[in-house]
């Protein structure tokens, strides 16, 4: 819950209550959105690890975004004992993601993109294309 009071919600928008918001003081989700059932917005734990949501941004369920990742630099340490590595993922305006996609750290996904059901998207998506797989690629462009 600490999340959730955290984060900046649009007043038109839907974030059920099935929904986590980690790191809230880091997630801004736009006007007119809907944030569905079991989704996982995970922001890193700096300002580098932002997520960025625009307006009428409609989300499935079981969708994760993870604004960070586990450090691997030395063999010394065991992976948890690293540290994270932020980088901020930013959502434009009128974009669709499918029932559970996975968007991790540094992607930007531009506007009116979609993303299909079940991808994993680890590389930026241009504006009004669709996306799926895994990892994500461009299946078409959405039309004019």
């Amino acid at each position: 819950m600490r999340g959730r009071r955290l984060a900046k919600i649009g007043k038109t928008s839907n974030v059920h209550p099935t929904a986590i918001i980690r790191e809230g003081e880091y997630v801004t989700i736009g006007e007119h959105c809907l944030i569905n059932h079991n989704n996982l917005i995970q922001a890193g734990k700096s300002e580098y690890g932002r997520i960025t949501i625009g307006n009428y941004v409609h989300t499935g369920v079981n969708v994760a975004m993870i604004a960070f990742n586990h450090g691997f630099y030395t063999r010394e340490l065991p992976i948890k004992e690293q540290d994270y590595i932020d980088a901020s993922i930013t959502i434009e305006n009128d974009v669709w993601i499918g029932a559970g996609v996975v968007i991790l750290a540094g992607v930007h996904i531009g506007k009116g993109a979609i993303i299909a059901a079940g991808a994993v998207v680890n590389r930026d998506v241009p504006a009004y294309t669709i996306v799926g797989g895994v990892p994500a690629k461009v299946l078409k462009e959405r039309p004019k």
